[in-house]
Formats: C-alpha cells, sequence, structure tokens
C-alpha cells in the first residue's frame, strides 16, 4: 500500500482505500513520512508544502493583540467561574439575591414595619424557621459578603487586564497566557 499527499487538497490518500481516484498533484509518502507529518500535528504543528511536498512548520504567531485578547477572555472566564462559586446552582440565583437584598433595604429604610414584611424575607424566614428580623439580617450579610467576593473579583480581574495591556511583546505564542495566569491562579483560588 502506498501513501499520497495532495498539496491541492491538504489531504493524504492511500493506494489501498482510493486507489487511482486521488488528486492529480498528489506525491507519493513513505509510511515514516506520513506518521511524522501525523505526530507533528498532534504537537501543534501545521503541515505546509514546499514544491508539493508535504513539509512540518510552526503555527503562525496571532498578533499582539490576538494574543492580548485571548488572554483577557481568559481572565474574564476565570472572573466568571469565581463568582459562581458564591451562588448557588441555577439560572438567575444571583438576580434573587440581588432581589432579596433590594427588598430588604426598601424594608429597612421603611422602619422594618412588621405588618409589611417583603415576601423575599418571609419566605426565607419560614424556610429557614427563622424570624423576619433574623432572616432580614441574613439577607443582609449574605449580599454584604456577595459584594465584597465581587470586589474581589473586580479588583483581580481589572488589575489582570492592565497587566495585559502593559505588557510588551515577547514574541511567543504563550507570553500573553503567562502574564494572565497569576491572575487566573488567584481567582481560581476564590472559594466560599
Amino acid at each position: 500500500m502506498t501513501k499520497f499527499f495532495s498539496a491541492e487538497t491538504g489531504g493524504f490518500y492511500d493506494s489501498k482505500v482510493h486507489g487511482s481516484n486521488r488528486p492529480d498533484d498528489s506525491v507519493t509518502i513513505t509510511e515514516i513520512q506520513y506518521k511524522t507529518l501525523l505526530n507533528g500535528q498532534r504537537l501543534g504543528k501545521i503541515i505546509a508544502t514546499d514544491n508539493g511536498k508535504p513539509i512540518l512548520i510552526d503555527k503562525p504567531l496571532l498578533s499582539i493583540s490576538d494574543r492580548k485578547n485571548t488572554a483577557k477572555k481568559l481572565i474574564d472566564i476565570a472572573a466568571g467561574a469565581a463568582r459562581q462559586r458564591f451562588v448557588s446552582v441555577g439560572q438567575l440565583i444571583d438576580m434573587e439575591y440581588k432581589l432579596a437584598e433590594q427588598q430588604t433595604k426598601d424594608w429597612r429604610a421603611a422602619g422594618s414595619p412588621t405588618g409589611d414584611v417583603p415576601q423575599a424575607i418571609s419566605d426565607w424566614a419560614v424556610a429557614a424557621g427563622m424570624t423576619n428580623e433574623q432572616a432580614a439580617t441574613d439577607i443582609e450579610v449574605t449580599a454584604e459578603s456577595w459584594a465584597l467576593v465581587l470586589i474581589a473579583v473586580r479588583k483581580i480581574r481589572l488589575e489582570g487586564k492592565a497587566a495585559i495591556d502593559a505588557a510588551t511583546d515577547q514574541g511567543t505564542a504563550d507570553d500573553m497566557s503567562n502574564v494572565a495566569q497569576p491572575f487566573i491562579d488567584q481567582l481560581d483560588a476564590l472559594t466560599p
């Protein structure tokens, strides 16, 4: 069985599988060349051609702007994951927290009237076996803790992005990722 490579299609062909049904520009390659090319791809190289013959080359380096944008996105993803670790699992749970916090603030501003307890407070009081006052205090403590987490996440996220903006081009594929990593590590370390 003989292996072939076509520069036109960028594909490999096998005489046993394809017979003579292959592009006109296909060139014969050895089994060792074939395996070398595939292994090179697995290691991040790309297959290019030199006079129609396949060769391995390094992937072109993304622009500094693209590398910085990618690193910033990685920080944003880590920040989002950090925030999520502090909120119960489910969609819009953070919105429930904000609603309960706002209802509690409004109730406090009105003098905490016992005859007009907001539903967010009374529901939590019933569910947790607390008084309305205990439930309101718990909501306030939770909201304050959540605010501190948000401030910490924001600080790390903004510092990381500023460090990336200030970083100089080192001309490597992972230069900006290396700048981002300490900030990602800090965000990953935030746990409830």
